[in-house]
């Protein structure tokens, strides 16, 4: 079970780069979602990341 969470998060990061390459390459419209989805994104992986660091 200790594996487990590890690969949820690198699979939720994976996603959102994924869905950020979406928006650039298909959708074309990653300037409009900067404030709505990029930026709270970003915010959120690096909370995460701080948390899981001092925390792991």
């Amino acid at each position: 079970m200790g594996i487990v969470y590890p690969l949820i998060a690198v699979f939720l990061a994976a996603f959102f780069v994924v869905y950020l390459l979406y928006l650039a390459l298909v959708k074309r419209n990653i300037r409009e979602k900067m404030q709505t989805v990029v930026l709270p994104g970003f915010f959120f992986l690096s909370v995460w990341a701080a948390i899981y660091f001092i925390v792991f």
